[in-house]
């Protein structure tokens, strides 16, 4: 916020107080007196700080902040010394900002009483002392009495400190900027309103310490609990009353809760919306090239491009330069967009229920048995990633940090858990208090809660959900763990088994149409019911897909609201854990009634992550009789699955080898599945993976060397082309380089791919040392990374993380398999000897904070006070 401010026809119209009055009074005689006078090129003026209105006293022309009135005088009235003077102590300075910085501290002159001979007199007896602490020490010997009452006088007046000085805010004053944030909030001019009512602060100190705002609000609502959670308490108890208006006041609580978040006033905001274009850079709208410009000004402006591309949206340049596209936008007509989602959304999948099919376990409700803590939201709030996109509303998480107050947005959550019901009604907010305004609609607001608020609600509920209701180990997408890992890791030790041990081994990977967007609601809700997940619980998550509406936005336009009748909803914290408990007794039956590959642990049927399945077993039959369960599974659920996009493999062991679908396919859905070829490979959660090889090596260096190209070629400065490649295009590699059994030749050679376009780039000669690239930037050195050494040790943190997964299965599968000697290679490629190589069986790391309980803390007063 400005700390000046600005003067309207509005505010000269204003009453002016009696201190303002007497002010403009000495500015109307100084100013007859001056000009009177006629100022010489030597006269002076002096300015006394603070104060509000700044005029000139030579020709009264007005300003708004001390700096104009300064140029004023320096170009109009260049023969004019101009002298700013402290109010309070009078000291002057030719200098504005020194006695505006001043100012606010001055605790006024201290008197020195020193003789006219420079000695330091007693007023008691007359005694001189050269010092003035030689006067105090006189005192304090002679004149105990007076010294005494000296030192009365002197506690007033706080002691001068050496070194730093203390803070110039005190806790009385931060709590009290805390009230008269929320007083103005929404006020123009609100740092200048509150300086005015503190008093002994400016408008610049005001804004400087507003910049800490959610701290000092969060500590203003801690103390005044029981005055936000008022209008919630009201509800509650008319809730637990079974009153047929409790709806209607959680409403309303709940809409003067989010006020200040919804419309968008609130403190904080007042920088963004009450001044912009005040400040900063403004906002330039390029035109399109024409045919006219030249090949000058068409680098210029491409260069000036992807200049602020990188500086504002990098990842967008990046697609720019390694993909060729940097924001793909839809060509598809508004009518036509919203008819397709229509039709598909609009229509409730098919459900007739589960039958035979039967979920994995039994819910664990106690975790339900506590109120939602503060803790909890904020390691929810803290989780939500800051580029998260906002809603309808376009509240991001900014806006909670800004404006809300953790322990308001729990007592919220907690009136929405008590009572199992969300607030989804738009309401309307007056603009204006006059009440011939409020008769046009376009004086209301309209306020409903938006997309962020149930995300961040949703995400507290999802983190408590996941802990009562566990899904299938075999389940490893959207959990705590390194699901990708592991599934590569368990399907890859599988084909190395088989192939090794001379066994039959069937694959195939199933692909469900539109899982995510098909799955019904009742589907979801039949399968919690079965788990036997709390009523309550249970109708929370109903309540949240009833009346639950939706719309796409097309370049700029919107298509009208879409009701979403079947599947989960897209971005939502608890979609995907929803869509994994549907899919549960479809992975549980096959686990227990399929059949699978045998192993030392038992038989592993299945292995999904997410919508992401593949089936596995011991021969032909034994497939065929795990897609019939399949597809028993889709004809009640309504999902479907389509034999063409689906594909498979069979190894037939021989005497001394194996064969590769030496089979007829398989059917599923009506047709044949593909078969992959031993020249193949299928795409599995972002490797290929080949009935021939096991996982396939890609060609990376193929890959760097084109994009170190792409990169060569864009208008970037050296140094932002070693940062689009060091921080994006390596990192983009390093999961495939992490899962394929590179060899150290292949990395070196990728290293020196980096190293010779390093070198270019910052002209350097080839001959310099390459430990100038890979130092850290802390120390010197340019900060690439090195793939020889990073990728094996990353390696073997992988393998430790999989040899330590919450799925016995897993582990007994590594123990068994020849994993140890994969890792203790793995481990003399990063540095290490076989001596010291860590056995896995007995790697154990620390537990997750995450499986600690997480709402040990206090009841909130909210409810204290209701039950």
């Amino acid at each position: 916020m400005p700390s000046s401010e600005t003067f309207s026809e509005d505010d000269s119209e204003d009453p002016l107080s009696e201190g303002d009055t007497i002010l403009a009074l000495e500015y109307s005689i100084a100013s007859q007196q001056l000009r009177s006078a006629h100022t010489a090129e030597s006269s002076e003026v002096t300015i006394k700080l603070p104060r509000s209105d700044y005029s000139c006293l030579m020709c009264n022309e007005r300003f708004s902040i001390v700096s104009a009135l300064e140029r004023h005088f320096r170009s109009v009235h260049r023969g004019v010394s101009l002298l700013f003077e402290c109010a309070t102590c009078g000291r002057t300075d030719p200098r504005p900002q020194s006695i505006s910085t001043h100012a606010p501290k001055c605790r006024g002159a201290i008197p020195a009483p020193v003789p006219a001979g420079g000695e330091w007199c007693c007023e008691a007896c007359g005694h001189t002392s050269e010092t003035r602490s030689g006067l105090s020490q006189h005192k304090r010997h002679n004149h105990p009495a007076l010294r005494n009452e000296e030192r009365i006088a002197e506690r007033s007046r706080a002691p001068a400190q050496k070194g730093r000085k203390p803070s110039l805010w005190s806790r009385e004053d931060e709590e009290r900027l805390a009230v008269l944030e929320v007083k103005y909030s929404g006020q123009r001019n609100m740092n200048a309103l509150i300086a005015k009512e503190l008093g002994n602060k400016t408008n610049i100190q005001t804004s400087e310490v507003g910049k800490h705002l959610p701290a000092l609000v969060d500590a203003y609502v801690g103390t005044q609990g029981h005055n936000i959670a008022r209008p919630l308490l009201q509800g509650l108890k008319s809730w637990s009353e079974g009153n047929k208006g409790a709806d209607a006041l959680l409403v309303s609580a709940t809409v003067e809760f989010l006020k200040p978040l919804l419309s968008h006033h609130g403190p904080g905001k007042r920088k963004r919306h009450f001044i912009s274009g005040q400040k900063g850079q403004e906002k330039v709208v390029r035109q399109p090239y024409r045919s006219w410009m030249g090949r000058r000004a068409r680098r210029r402006g491409c260069y000036l491009t992807y200049r602020a591309l990188f500086s504002g949206k990098r990842s967008r340049l990046v697609s720019l330069i390694l993909d060729g596209t940097s924001k793909i936008e839809c060509q598809v007509p508004l009518a036509v967009v919203h008819e397709t989602y229509k039709q598909k959304w609009e229509t409730a999948t098919p459900f007739k229920g589960l039958g035979a099919f039967t979920p994995f376990s039994k819910a664990d409700n106690g975790v339900f048995n506590s109120l939602i803590t503060e803790y909890e939201v904020r390691e929810s709030l803290a989780a939500i990633s800051p580029s998260s996109a906002a809603g309808p509303d376009k509240i991001t998480k900014g806006d909670f940090r800004e404006y809300m107050a953790t322990v308001a947005i729990m007592a919220m959550f907690n009136a929405w858990f008590v009572t199992g019901a969300i607030p989804d009604e738009s309401i309307l907010i007056p603009k204006s208090a006059n009440p011939e305004h409020l008769k046009e609609i376009g004086n209301w607001r309209p306020i409903t809660i938006g997309s962020m608020i149930l995300r961040l609600y949703s995400r507290v509920l999802t983190k408590r959900l996941a802990i009562a209701l566990p899904v299938n180990p075999r389940q490893r997408g959207f959990i705590q763990a390194p699901g990708c890992s592991e599934n590569l890791l368990v399907l890859n030790t599988i084909l190395k088994q088989a192939k090794r041990k001379h066994e039959h081994l069937a694959v195939v990977f199933i692909d469900i149409g539109k899982a995510f967007d098909s799955v019904s609601h009742e589907h979801i809700l039949q399968v919690l019911q079965m788990r036997s997940l709390d009523n309550h619980v249970i109708g929370i998550i109903r309540n949240s897909y009833v009346s639950c509406l939706t719309s796409i936005e097309v370049d700029g336009e919107r298509t009208p609201d879409i009701k979403i009748m079947t599947g989960v909803k897209q971005g939502d914290p608890m979609s995907p854990l929803l869509f994994n408990l549907a899919m549960d007794p479809l992975i549980n039956m096959l686990e227990s009634r399929g059949k699978g590959f045998p192993t030392h642990d038992g038989e592993i049927a299945a292995l999904a992550f997410a919508d992401d399945l593949v089936m596995l077993s011991h021969s032909w039959d034994g497939m065929s009789h795990n897609i019939k369960i399949l597809e028993k599974f889709c004809s009640l659920t309504g999902l479907s699955v389509q034999a063409k996009k689906c594909h498979g493999f069979l190894l037939t062991p021989t005497h001394d080898s194996y064969t590769v679908n030496d089979c007829s396919p398989w059917r599923i859905g009506g047709g044949d599945l593909h078969m992959i070829s031993p020249e193949e490979s299928e795409r599995y959660l972002g490797v290929g993976l080949s009935p021939w090889v096991g996982i396939a090596k890609p060609d990376m260096e193929s890959q760097l060397r084109h994009w170190i190209q792409c990169i060569d070629e864009a208008p970037l400065k050296p140094s932002q082309k070693v940062v689009i490649l060091n921080d994006f295009a390596i990192p983009s590699l390093m999961y495939q380089m992490d899962h394929v059994e590179s060899s150290i030749t292949s990395l070196a050679k990728t290293d020196g791919l980096v190293r010779t376009a390093v070198k270019a780039w910052l002209r350097l000669p080839m001959s310099t040392c390459d430990g100038l690239l890979y130092s850290r930037c802390s120390y010197g050195g340019f900060g690439i990374l090195r793939l020889a050494k990073l990728i094996p040790s990353i390696q073997i943190r992988r393998m430790q993380r999989v040899a330590d997964s919450d799925d016995a299965s897993i582990r007994n599968l590594l123990q068994s398999s020849d994993t140890q000697g994969d890792f203790q290679r793995l481990w003399t490629k990063a540095g290490g000897t076989p001596e010291n190589t860590p056995d896995l069986a007995k790697v154990r790391t620390a537990p997750l904070l995450s499986q600690t309980p997480l709402w040990n803390g206090p009841i909130p007063m909210v409810l204290v006070l209701l039950f």
